[in-house]
């Protein structure tokens, strides 16, 4: 509401994740009876991220199914994603002419009907869709996208993975190993009990080139996701925000644009370090080993090395127009801890930006408030970003960026 208040938001009171018990600590509610039916069918879309139990996640699913509420679900593991979209039993997503009348003014070039091949989509329950992509020995993958396609030999241990992660979490309480991670072979057992399960789904024996590719996305996610909190890189979460954004929209306007069906996946193991499954580097990248672990970048830490962190509190970084995807750089930028003024880091951001703000963009930069029309937007953002990240190390410049104005810069 303090970012946007035109946006309407209320708080569904009763906690949909967790319930306290009579010794006041905190268990799943792992039977997705926590929503009722009257609940769910306020809405015509339900997105859940953060999802901590496997049992959890398929009764919610069937029942939205069966309710004929779309449903959306979401979660980053470290360097590994993915996306899960059901929007009932036929979907028409014929991407038909939109009215002109809802463009207010704007004539929108003729419909071309060769663009986009009309389809009426089936979309199947959370269950439904794993058991129906990996329960035969020529899996359908045609419901399985990544965003690079070279990755797609891999796409039959996806659905598997992310089964026997959610599993692994609900027999764990939520987490994985909570504050005791500390030690390798504790990353190992868990790492063998996530690969059994995983041969269990797998319609056939694991290879040795299967294993070399899922035990450092599995570790990965080990050694960040602790205390029931989950892996969260923010670039990862960026991506996949904006990906259930657009499946959001996809959902509410009616079938007028492509739908993910029904699973997306994006992993990045490519960007590991090289020693990381090393006895070394996996101590090396524990936070838990220091007295640092209550810090909120130990997900970049565990996963990059603390050289990588301090390396980046010390960057000196310069972005031209605080515009909408500017600051979207600048939030994640910020949230991972770059020129964050913490043990002495000394890097800088500097951001330069001569517009003043204009009532257009309140509706696409996340910065910027109503009480700030007219004033630099370079200052409106830098005064926000400090406030949200009072250890941040940035400064706002007004003149514009070009040959005459050199000096400044």
């Amino acid at each position: 509401k303090e970012m946007n208040p035109f946006v309407n938001i209320s708080i569904l009171e009763n906690d949909t994740n967790r319930k306290i018990n009579n010794d006041g600590d905190n268990n799943i509610v792992d039977d997705g009876k926590m929503l009722s039916d009257d609940i769910i069918k306020k809405f015509s879309t339900i997105v859940v991220t953060n999802i901590r139990s496997y049992t959890y996640i398929n009764t919610l699913s069937d029942r939205c199914h069966k309710l004929g509420v779309h449903f959306i679900a979401a979660d980053v593991y470290g360097v590994f994603g993915w996306l899960f979209c059901d929007f009932g039993d036929h979907f028409n997503s014929s991407n038909k002419p939109h009215n002109r009348s809802d463009y207010h003014g704007y004539d929108p070039p003729d419909f071309d009907p060769s663009f986009h091949i009309a389809s009426d989509l089936h979309f199947l329950p959370f269950q439904d869709s794993i058991m129906h992509s990996t329960s035969s020995p020529s899996p359908n993958n045609d419901n399985i996208h990544t965003f690079d396609e070279s990755k797609m030999n891999r796409s039959s241990l996806w659905l598997p993975l992310v089964r026997a992660l959610l599993i692994y979490k609900e027999h764990h309480h939520g987490t994985f190993l909570g504050s005791a991670a500390t030690k390798t072979k504790q990353h190992d057992a868990a790492a063998l009990e996530i690969l059994a399960t995983i041969q269990s789904f797998h319609y056939h024996p694991l290879t040795e080139d299967d294993l070399s590719y899922l035990r450092p996305i599995i570790l990965a996610y080990i050694s960040c996701a602790r205390d029931g909190g989950g892996a969260c890189l923010p670039p990862m979460c960026a991506l996949f925000g904006g990906l259930v954004c657009q499946q959001v929209i996809t959902a509410i306007t009616g079938g007028r644009y492509e739908p993910v069906h029904q699973w997306l996946f994006h992993e990045a193991a490519e960007l590991l370090p090289r020693n990381f499954l090393s006895i070394d580097g996996i101590n090396n990248y524990d936070v838990n080993n220091d007295d640092q672990s209550s810090s909120s970048h130990n997900p970049h830490i565990a996963i990059f090395g603390r050289g990588f962190q301090q390396r980046i509190r010390e960057a000196r970084v310069f972005i031209t127009e605080a515009n909408a995807i500017g600051c979207e750089i600048l939030n994640i930028m910020a949230s991972m801890g770059f020129c964050c003024d913490v043990d002495g880091g000394m890097g800088k951001i500097t951001i330069v930006d001569s517009r003043k703000i204009e009532r257009q963009h309140l509706a696409t930069n996340m910065f910027i408030r109503t009480s700030d029309l007219d004033l630099p937007r370079s200052q409106a953002v830098c005064r926000t970003l400090r406030h949200l990240y009072p250890s941040l190390r940035i400064t706002a410049l007004s003149p514009r960026f070009k040959h005459e104005s050199e000096s400044p810069y």
